[in-house]
C-alpha cells in the first residue's frame, strides 16, 4: 500500500485521532500505543522518524526531541477497519515502554537535519582530570558542535579543572576534596572570569546532590576510577534530564551487576560502554544483543612486565610496573595492566553488559594494543575491531551513539599500520602466570564474590604502592581473600544479586571484615 492510499483511506476519529499501535521490527514487542493526526502522520512518512500526536499537550511529539531515543520507521500499514495505524520501528534509545534492558539499532540512514539535532548533547564529565577524563576534554573539544559541556568534576586536581573550565566553558564545575575558605574563593573568583559557577563538596553529601540533580546535561561521561564511582553513578541517576551514561569506570558494572540495568532501564537511560574492549564489541554488534553470537574477544597488552621472567618478578618495584608500552593511565591500571587484573575486571564486565557466561569470553594477548576486540559468530565469521591505542576513538564512538562518530584523529597522527603483523597478531595467555585473570573467571558468577575481587585488588595495590606488599605477592594476596570470604557465605548469598543501592554499600562496607 502506498503512503497516499494510508492518507486517503485512514478513518481519523471525531477529534481527528487515529490510534497507533507501534512494534519492534527486530523483537516483535508492542513499544506504545499512540495516536497520530493527519499532521503527524504525513511528517512520519516524510521524515522517517516516528512522529506522534499528544492529545494531553495538544501537540505533535517526536521522542527524542530532548534526548537522543527516537524511532526509525520500518513499515506502517493499516488494520482490515483502517482505523487503526501499525507501525514497525527501529528503537533508537531504550525500550521506554518495554522495560528491556536495551535494543539499540545503529548506522541506520536517516535525515541528516534530524539526526544533527539528536546528536547535540548536554554532557557532564564526571573524573575530567583522570586520563579518561582528559582524553575525553581531547574529543569534546573538537566536536564543539555536537556536544555542550555543562559540567566538570574532580576529586582534588582544581588547578587542571580550572584550565578545562577555562576552555571548554561549562556552566558548573564541582570540586569534592575538602579546601581553604582562602581557596574556595580564588577558585570562584578565577571561574567567574569565564562565567562557571562552582560547587564545593563531596558527592554523598546532600546539599552535592541536589545541585546536581537541578544541572541540565542528559549525557554523563563516568571516569571516576574505583569502586567510589558507584556513588557518582547513584548521584548521575538522581538527575532527570540523563538519557545516557558512557560508562568508563568497570568497577560500578562489576560491583553492581543486574542493578545497574534495571535501574536504567526504570529511567530510560543508555548505558554505552567507553572501555576500548567493550567499546569494540559494542560497535561490532550495534549495541548489547548477541544473537548468532558464539564469543566475545577481548585482549590484554601484558602490561610492563610481559618479558620478564617469573622467577624475576619478586624484584619488580613500582618504577617498573609504571612503564607500559603502549598506554598512558594512572597508576592503579597500569599495575592492573601486568598482573592483569584489569583484564580480570574487564571479564567480568564483559560477562554482566552483553549476559553471557565466562566461558563465552576469550582473552588473548595483542602487545601492541591495536586489536581490541572482537565477535566469533555461529556462521564462522570472526569481525575484530582495530585502532591506535588512542581512548579518543572509543570515547567519541560512546558520546555519538546511535549516530557515527563525527571525531577525527589528530593532525599528524599516523593512520593504523596494516603491514605491521603485530598489530593483528593474538597470543595465549598463560592462566598459571596470570592467577588473577583465572581468578576473575571463578568469581564472575557471583556479583559479591566479583566486588570483593575488585575491592582486595584495590587493597593489594595500595599495600604494593605503599612498600607493603611485592608485585609477586598481590595475585595470592587476592585469592587468599576471596577463599577466605568463600567459606564465610552460604552458597545462597554467594549467588544472590543486590536489589537496592542500599544492599552494595552494605555488603561493601563489610567486605573488610572478610580480610586475612
Amino acid at each position: 500500500m502506498a503512503d497516499l492510499d494510508i492518507l486517503n483511506k485512514v478513518k481519523f476519529d471525531s477529534n481527528g485521532l487515529v490510534p497507533v499501535i507501534t512494534t519492534d521490527y527486530s523483537s516483535k514487542e508492542v513499544l506504545m500505543l499512540a495516536y497520530f493526526n493527519r499532521q503527524s502522520l504525513e511528517q512520519t512518512m516524510q521524515t522517517g522518524i516516528v512522529c506522534y500526536y499528544s492529545r494531553s499537550r495538544q501537540q505533535l511529539w517526536v521522542k527524542g526531541a530532548t534526548s537522543s531515543n527516537y524511532q526509525k520507521l520500518r513499515s506502517i500499514s493499516l488494520d482490515c477497519d483502517a482505523d487503526t495505524i501499525l507501525l514497525q520501528v527501529d528503537q533508537l534509545g531504550p525500550a521506554c515502554h518495554t522495560g528491556v534492558k536495551s535494543c539499540f539499532f545503529n548506522n541506520l540512514p536517516i535525515n541528516a537535519d534530524i539526526a544533527n539535532g539528536f546528536a547535540r548533547q548536554k554532557v557532564a564529565v564526571f573524573g575530567s582530570t583522570g586520563s579518561i577524563g582528559k582524553s575525553s576534554m581531547d574529543v569534546l573539544l573538537e566536536c564543539k558542535d555536537s556536544f555542550e559541556v555543562v559540567l566538570l568534576t574532580c576529586e582534588s586536581n582544581y588547578q587542571l579543572l580550572l584550565q578545562q573550565a577555562s576552555v571548554l566553558r561549562p556552566s558548573f564545575i564541582l570540586i569534592e576534596a575538602p579546601l581553604q575558605p582562602l581557596v574556595r574563593q580564588q577558585i570562584i573568583n578565577e571561574a567567574s572570569q569565564f562565567n562557571t559557577k562552582v560547587i564545593f563538596g563531596s558527592i554523598t553529601e546532600p546539599e552535592t546532590l541536589l545541585n546536581l540533580k537541578q544541572i541540565d546535561f542528559n549525557t554523563a561521561i563516568l571516569a571516576v576510577p574505583g569502586f567510589r564511582a558507584v556513588r557518582h553513578l547513584a548521584a548521575i541517576f538522581e538527575n532527570k534530564n540523563i538519557t545516557k551514561i558512557c560508562l568508563a569506570n568497570k568497577e560500578s558494572i562489576v560491583c553492581l551487576g543486574d542493578l545497574l540495568f534495571k535501574m536504567a532501564a526504570q529511567r530510560c537511560v543508555e548505558i554505552v560502554p567507553v572501555d576500548s574492549e567493550h567499546n569494540s564489541v559494542f560497535s561490532i554488534l550495534g549495541g548489547f544483543k548477541t544473537s548468532g553470537v558464539e564469543s566475545l574477544v577481548i585482549t590484554a597488552s601484558g602490561g610492563a612486565l610481559l618479558n620478564v621472567l617469573e622467577a624475576d618478578l619478586g624484584k619488580v618495584v613500582v618504577k617498573d610496573v609504571m612503564r607500559h608500552p603502549n598506554w598512558n593511565m594512572g597508576a592503579k591500571i597500569t599495575l592492573d595492566s601486568s598482573t592483569l587484573a584489569n583484564k580480570g575486571l574487564e571479564l567480568i564486565e564483559a560477562c554482566r553488559l552483553f549476559n553471557l557466561d565466562e566461558s563465552k569470553i576469550e582473552v588473548y594477548i595483542n602487545r601492541t594494543s591495536h586489536l581490541h576486540g572482537g565477535v566469533r559468530f555461529l556462521d564462522g565469521s570472526f569481525v575484530s575491531f582495530t585502532s591506535k591505542p588512542r581512548m579518543q576513538t572509543h570515547i567519541a564512538r560512546a558520546l555519538f551513539y546511535p549516530f557515527k562518530s563525527g571525531y577525527r584523529q589528530a593532525i599528524g597522527d599516523k593512520s593504523l599500520d596494516l603491514c605491521n603483523q603485530l598489530n593483528f597478531t593474538l597470543e595465549p595467555v598463560d592462566y598459571k602466570r596470570f592467577d588473577l585473570l583465572q581468578l576473575a573467571r571463578e568469581v564472575s558468577f557471583s556479583v559479591k564474590l566479583s566486588m570483593a575481587y575488585n575491592m582486595f585488588n584495590e587493597l593489594a595495590a595500595s599495600k604494593f604502592f605503599n612498600g607493603d606488599l611485592q608485585f609477586a605477592a598481590i595475585a595470592p594476596y587476592v585469592r587468599s581473600n576471596i577463599e577466605s570470604l568463600k567459606q564465610k557465605l552460604s552458597t545462597a548469598d554467594l549467588k544472590s544479586s543486590f536489589e537496592t543501592l542500599e544492599e552494595v554499600f552494605e555488603f561493601y562496607n563489610t567486605l573488610g571484615t572478610f580480610q586475612s
